[in-house]
């Protein structure tokens, strides 16, 4: 399956109006292993925030790669987004 391509728009507060395709997202390392996922603008250099993620939800994220059980796919799909929500609304 051919990826999709991402275009942007740098709309940052001082953004700079710069039309992008993300090509790469970037992965930093924070404390307790939670990891931010990430791009830039390739002009300015503003950083973008994907979404962060921590051991809990990586793991909940395998076991749904090989969960067959529909109602318990959208179960661990609904805790990765409650989780996640909780780590944006707390890390930033």
């Amino acid at each position: 399956m051919p990826e999709k391509t991402m275009w942007v728009t740098c709309d940052a507060e001082a953004g700079c109006g710069h039309v992008f395709e993300v090509k790469e997202f970037k992965i930093k390392r924070l404390k307790q292993g939670i990891e931010k996922v990430y791009f830039r603008c390739p002009k300015c250099k503003h950083e973008y925030v994907a979404y962060f993620t921590n051991k809990k939800i990586r793991q909940l994220q395998r076991s749904l790669k090989v969960e067959q059980d529909e109602e318990k796919q959208e179960q661990i799909m609904q805790e990765i987004k409650d989780e996640m929500k909780w780590l944006s609304e707390n890390l930033r």
